[in-house]
């Protein structure tokens, strides 16, 4: 089931110290001081929450701590707020130190459920939507009734050399890696097609996807899944 923001977001109790030059297309925010004692959100009253930054050319850098009894976290780093811009950044460090899922009511499955990780991500969008950079997550750790699941490193990293985007993932439970066009639905959409068009054929029968020859690589070792399913479901093992 899909939550709006509306309907998700409460009562919220905040402190905010800032000052800028409000320029039309181009903004410049900056934040000395932002406290927040109380917000609800998804029927759950966070707390402890502070932060600095600036806003400037459509991109946000600061960091953001929080120190909630069910979510312990700190980022810092730079993203851009703009879907639209042609070289938008996302450059940040998230520590994830706790987070009770189920407390937070983002699992609803019931029991225990807590995940901690690190994440890296150093990606920038090109003129066509493209992420290009690199992106890690040293670590993930989930705990539930059965006890903890290392996760592992997983690694991402993509690279565009002449129209063509070059994607490798690396992880303990799978490592991918593709190349091809940088449009990944205009490789998807085909295959779909092709595979299921005669069992749905009222999804693909007013618009089949075309192929127009494009070409692509694509390579998937499948390895030990169970830590990762453990986390996406606890009823699954592989």
């Amino acid at each position: 089931s899909k939550i709006s923001l509306n309907e998700a977001l409460g009562k919220t109790s905040l402190r905010l110290k800032a000052d800028g030059v409000l320029h039309k297309g181009n903004p410049y925010i900056k934040i000395d001081e932002l406290k927040i004692n109380e917000l609800s959100f998804n029927d759950y009253t966070y707390s402890r929450i502070d932060g600095k930054g600036y806003f400037q050319d459509k991109t946000f850098t600061g960091n953001l701590r929080c120190n909630d009894p069910n979510l312990t976290l700190i980022f810092g780093g730079s993203f851009s707020l703009s879907n639209k811009s042609s070289n938008s950044i996302y450059r940040f460090n998230l520590n994830l130190a706790y987070a009770d899922l189920q407390k937070l009511n983002i699992d609803t499955r019931g029991g225990n459920s807590k995940l901690s990780a690190l994440i890296n991500i150093d990606l920038r969008s090109t003129n066509g939507h493209v992420l290009i950079g690199n992106a890690s997550i040293p670590q993930l750790v989930y705990t539930d009734d059965q006890g903890k699941h290392n996760i592992g490193e997983i690694k991402f990293a993509s690279v565009l050399e002449q129209e063509k985007i070059r994607l490798n993932l690396k992880s303990s439970f799978a490592d991918l890696a593709y190349t091809g066009d940088p449009d990944l639905a205009s490789i998807v959409d085909p295959i779909l097609a092709c595979t299921l068009s005669r069992a749905l054929p009222s999804i693909f029968i007013s618009d089949m996807p075309e192929w127009k020859n494009r070409t692509f690589d694509a390579v998937a070792v499948i390895k030990d899944t169970r830590e990762i399913l453990s986390f996406l479901h606890q009823d699954i093992q592989i």
